[in-house]
């Protein structure tokens, strides 16, 4: 029997605080159509990530392409309001001379607008495998969008992080149902995925050590939130709209911070006159917007 066997045996029965997550996702690639249709299957349509932009998809196949061809290079000629522009480019190596010398091969332009791709040399070897490569990638998420997605899911779900280098993240016990279904979900990616579940015992020296982990990780949260509010107060281009989402997300860390207390049986006092001052920083800034305008 394993530790992780010998724990949760050791916890079985036991009130449950919550859950301990972490997850393993590598080299998926998964068509955008079939990844809703298993979001809707499992319950979670609402949490269906976003179309992966064009633009990503572009500079993914162009990545992709340097790698499979190492001797060419893909360097990046300019950039402008409508497209941007790479070159493929030869290096010769001039033993001779003692020089390098490069030729751009062909060029390939990404339409901003339109999201297409067009190349100087039609019957350049490069330009099928491009062409391929890159409506793939408009097509299908990989790996990387997959592991944010959840993450984004994740903390969305008043998540707490344990462990300072990120990874494993501590869910509350009522998000229950939500955490199965994405543990459905994420076995259902591929063969090798992986979403790893720990319930976390409701006994009282467990409640103050992820109390204190919750009190640790507000203080970090907050203190970039003054910084950067603060920044914002001194930005003369700043948006109202801005303002306001900052109000709204001291809003949704305050109910946070009330569940955690009551969830940890624990005392948020600081910590909510920490984000009343700067709910009214961020009102006084609003305020003076309004009246510029």
């Amino acid at each position: 029997m394993s530790l992780l066997e010998d724990y949760r045996e050791e916890v079985k029965g036991q009130p449950t605080l919550g859950y301990l997550l972490w997850w393993t996702i590598r080299d998926v690639s998964i068509e955008e159509s079939k990844l809703n249709d298993l979001y809707v299957k499992t319950g979670l349509a609402d949490y269906m990530p976003k179309h992966v932009s064009n633009r990503k998809s572009f500079w993914r196949a162009l990545k992709k392409f340097g790698k499979t061809h190492p001797d060419l290079l893909i360097r990046k000629i300019g950039e402008n309001d409508q497209k941007i522009v790479y070159g493929i480019v030869a290096e010769d190596q001039n033993f001779t001379k003692e020089d390098l010398e490069y030729q751009i091969e062909c060029k390939i332009v990404f339409w901003k607008e339109t999201g297409s791709i067009a190349f100087s040399d039609d019957k350049h070897p490069a330009v099928q495998e491009m062409q391929l490569q890159y409506e793939k990638y408009c097509t299908h998420f990989i790996a990387d969008d997959l592991r944010k997605a959840i993450l984004s899911s994740i903390e969305s779900l008043s998540s707490l992080d344990v462990r300072k280098q990120g990874g494993i993240y501590f869910v509350p016990v009522e998000f229950y149902e939500t955490v199965a279904k994405f543990d459905e979900l994420v076995s259902n990616l591929s063969s090798s995925a992986v979403m790893y579940t720990n319930p976390i015992p409701d006994l009282p020296r467990v409640r103050k050590k992820m109390f204190r982990a919750f009190m640790e990780q507000a203080e970090v949260e907050l203190k970039e939130a003054a910084e950067e509010l603060e920044k914002l107060r001194n930005d003369k281009g700043v948006r109202s709209s801005t303002i306001e989402a900052r109000i709204n997300r001291f809003k949704e860390f305050r109910d946070k911070a009330t569940l955690y207390a009551d969830l940890f049986k624990g005392k948020v006092e600081k910590i909510e006159e920490r984000i009343s001052s700067l709910e009214k920083v961020a009102q006084e800034v609003l305020l003076s917007l309004s009246e510029v305008a």
